[in-house]
């Protein structure tokens, strides 16, 4: 999987043979459980990626509370930041947790089309159709290996997603 933001930022990530999941933010039958992780309004598709294998970087218009950020990956974790503001307070609240807050744990393509700009708040914004998300740190409850003591996610809106060279969202739509 290819993820193109900002100007020439390229983040590369492995899946294996991990599924690709849905959050349509129902309740499954009978488990009370919604399958997005609690996320409502639901709409996406998801996977888990192989823990040390994303490399490259990720544009993000911001990250909690950094504006204009980019995420450095090496071996699947956060390895250094940029930020035009806010990126001590970024490193500050990986810092805080346990485990491995900067691993990758999944990432995933907003499919809501009642969902049409971002609101600033990440966990609906990550609904929007067309909109990229990555999130980091705990994932084991996805069937992940990373343990940490944060799972926090992301939100690229215009990100331009290639699964197996084929592009699946350019620049935040929907293409195929």
């Amino acid at each position: 999987m290819t993820v193109r933001s900002g100007a020439g930022h390229v983040l590369r990530l492995q899946r294996g043979e991990r599924p690709w999941q849905s959050g349509g933010g129902g309740l499954e039958s009978g488990t009370g459980w919604v399958n997005d992780g609690g996320n409502l309004p639901g709409g996406s598709i998801f996977t888990t990626v192989l823990e040390d294998k994303t490399e490259g970087s990720l544009w993000l218009p911001h990250a909690a509370g950094a504006r204009e950020v980019v995420l450095h990956f090496a071996q699947g974790r956060v390895a250094r930041i940029e930020a035009a503001s806010g990126a001590e307070e970024l490193e500050a609240l990986f810092d805080a947790h346990s485990g491995e807050p900067r691993r990758v744990s999944h990432v995933g393509v907003g499919l809501n089309p009642a969902l049409s700009r971002p609101t600033g708040w990440t966990l609906v914004d990550q609904h929007i159709r067309g909109a990229f998300f990555v999130a980091l740190g705990e994932y084991r409850y996805m069937g992940g290996q990373n343990a940490s003591s944060l799972n926090i996610d992301f939100c690229n809106p215009k990100a331009t997603v290639e699964i197996d060279g084929r592009a699946l969202v350019v620049e935040g739509q929907i293409a195929v």
